[in-house]
């Protein structure tokens, strides 16, 4: 499914898109350069960050829904399972009201 996907109108970016940097040893030492990619790192971290939390919150609304579709699947097959077994009642009630009525036109039928 990730291949099929287009890109997002979000940053993409791969491993050859960071380009190496000497270490500094504070800010102070970094050039403007490094710290315009420093922002742009935390911005993207941010944006990440953000991006799993909300991924993590639909995760559990449709887990939720999930469960309760499954609660209502449950219920509906419970109610089915009592449907048919009405179904074979009845089914066997009138088959007995069938014999009764033809022992019954039997018995006229011969006295």
């Amino acid at each position: 499914m990730a291949g099929s996907q287009s890109p997002s109108t979000e940053t993409q970016w791969t491993a050859q898109s960071v380009e190496p940097v000497e270490p500094v040893e504070t800010l102070e030492d970094a050039s403007g350069d490094e710290l315009d990619r420093f922002a742009r790192l935390e911005s993207l971290v941010r944006s990440l960050v953000t991006r799993f939390e909300a991924l993590g919150e639909e995760r559990n609304a449709l887990r939720a829904e999930l469960d309760a579709r499954e609660h209502r699947v449950r219920e509906l097959e419970e109610e089915l399972r009592q449907a048919n077994q009405l179904r074979q009642d009845v089914g066997k009630r009138v088959d007995d009201l069938l014999t009764q009525l033809d022992g019954i036109v039997g018995d006229e039928a011969s006295g």
